[in-house]
């Protein structure tokens, strides 16, 4: 395969296999689009240096890896089929990102995003749905400055925001969609 693939875009619900990892071949890719149940990677997620856009599943191996700084639009889907057991695994970030867009289906598995998403300054959209186990948001999630849309579907567990919710100061739109046991929403804003 030739080293200047760009895209590689796999939408087919068969099962796809690659034989071995092959980093040489997908060093320029910048969008990558595969199927939901894949279980492993054909590179090393952190090597594809210039991957702005990835759509597809998050898988138990992609823990292991920071987010390549380049990316800038993430849609995942974490899930048992894609080999990930834990419920706190999620992408390692650190503040070299650039993600501008992250969106997760969570299939009920996770029940805290990752502390460590402060880290993600340049973050604006964050959608997370499927999510009935999640129990709450990091700590430090107020620190999110250019967040402007939050999108929380389904989380059945989630009680309380972080007491530094109210921080948020460019966030325009909130979607709180079946989130029954969230009590302290409006308290945030009035203290």
């Amino acid at each position: 395969m030739s080293n200047s693939l760009r895209v590689l875009y796999y939408e087919d619900r068969s099962q796809i296999a690659f034989r071995g990892k092959c980093h040489k071949s997908f060093k320029e890719l910048g969008c990558l689009q595969i199927p939901y149940d894949i279980s492993e990677l054909p590179m090393e997620f952190e090597k594809l240096e210039h991957l702005v856009y990835y759509r597809g599943p998050f898988t138990q191996a992609m823990s292991l890896y920071e987010l390549p700084p380049s990316l800038r639009f993430m849609y995942i889907t974490v899930s048992a089929e894609n080999g990930v057991k834990d419920s706190t695994v999620l992408p390692t970030v650190t503040s070299a990102s650039s993600l501008v867009l992250l969106q997760c289906n969570l299939n009920n598995i996770v029940q805290r995003l990752p502390d460590g998403m402060e880290k993600l300054t340049k973050l604006e959209i964050l959608t997370v749905w499927g999510c009935h186990q999640l129990r709450e948001l990091p700590s430090k999630f107020g620190e999110l400055r250019n967040l402007r849309e939050l999108r929380l579907f389904n989380c059945k567990e989630l009680k309380e925001l972080p007491s530094d919710f109210g921080r948020l100061s460019n966030l325009q739109e909130l979607w709180l969609q079946e989130c029954p046991k969230l009590k302290q929403f409006f308290r945030l804003w009035t203290t």
